[in-house]
């Protein structure tokens, strides 16, 4: 179930949450079905797909998905400042390489985030606190190039970087004693600092004026303590996406 949730949150999240998809998304409801390929949690050297429908509602200042309720506060002549409460951040302790780790319950979150677009570029800075058990704070600094190529192709690329808390750090990559002696791994304290750097390419086509198409792949390095963990098998995530989604 977790895993369910924060693949809904990845491919819902990218039609509503990307302003330059908002762009081509406008008002109303989405529809559809989506495969993604990515770790199955954060430094995991196994891939998993997941292939489940996806939906999202935007209207006026409010956009709806499954992992999340925003408001837009702030908008106009390109800029964008919303707010957000929402629900995920849950990781299962069987896909870790070791045993001897609990599940991380899913959470509510709290969410910012400040957008510019431009017509060839767009730069975003956002930040998500997670309440509960998987707690802790991230601020991501994210921007990079767009081109409508045709009426129908619009393709973009993002580059960015994540910083994430203590607690954020520790939730995820640290092990804790009791932890190290049932799992066998090294006790390890993570700081807080920066967690990743990512690069994604994307493409959205519209094949009718209802029914679209959008494929991603993005490339990811785990930095600083993070990329240090025991739990890190692999710090340089790959995902790709592939999106059929029809809007009302």
């Amino acid at each position: 179930m977790m895993t369910r949730i924060a693949t809904f949150a990845a491919i819902t999240g990218t039609i509503f949450a990307c302003p330059v998809l908002a762009q081509t998304s406008d008002e109303g409801l989405v529809l559809g079905g989506g495969i993604r390929v990515a770790p199955e949690y954060e430094g995991s050297a196994s891939d998993k797909a997941s292939a489940i429908p996806f939906l999202a509602y935007s209207h006026g200042r409010y956009a709806v998905s499954p992992d999340r309720l925003s408001v837009s506060i702030l908008r106009g002549n390109g800029h964008n400042l919303s707010f957000a409460v929402g629900y995920g951040g849950g990781r299962d302790a069987d896909d870790l390489p070791a045993n001897g780790f609990e599940d991380i319950d899913n959470a509510v979150f709290l969410g910012a985030r400040y957008d510019v677009v431009r017509t060839q570029y767009h730069v975003a800075i956002k930040a998500d606190h997670y309440l509960g058990e998987s707690k802790g704070t991230t601020l991501t600094l994210e921007g990079g190039p767009h081109a409508k190529v045709s009426d129908r192709l619009t393709v973009s690329a993002t580059a960015g970087v994540t910083f994430s808390d203590t607690s954020y750090m520790d939730t995820y990559f640290g092990v804790t004693g009791g932890e190290a002696m049932r799992s066998g791994l090294a006790s390890y304290s993570v700081g807080s600092g920066p967690r990743r750097a990512d690069v994604a390419l994307s493409a959205i086509y519209t094949v009718t004026d209802d029914w679209f198409v959008r494929g991603e792949v993005g490339f990811g390095k785990l930095l600083g303590d993070a990329a240090d963990s025991p739990l890190v098998e692999d710090d340089t995530p790959v995902t790709t996406m592939f999106l059929v989604g029809y809007r009302f």
